[in-house]
């Protein structure tokens, strides 16, 4: 496998960025990265548009992947 010297030296800087702060504001900004960003989207399936607009809580426990795939399969109730 290839090392890319530019990415490479990218997240050393970031490694030693993140040295550098104390713990909980590694910790606060760990959060942020995992956090999706524009995870809103247009769904269309047989001609038919779903507009997906996201909000998150952190204390749930499905994930963005199984809600979406839930709400799409999920039988349409008559």
């Amino acid at each position: 496998m290839n090392r890319d010297p530019e990415i490479h030296g990218l997240l050393d800087e970031i490694d030693g960025l993140l040295a550098q702060m104390p713990r909980e504001q590694r910790l606060t900004e760990f959060e942020r990265m995992l956090k999706p960003r524009n995870t809103d989207f247009i769904y269309e399936n047989e001609g038919v548009h779903y507009v997906v607009r996201t909000h998150f809580h952190g204390d749930r426990r499905e994930d963005l992947r199984s809600k979406v795939r839930r709400l799409v399969l999920k039988p349409i109730e008559e």
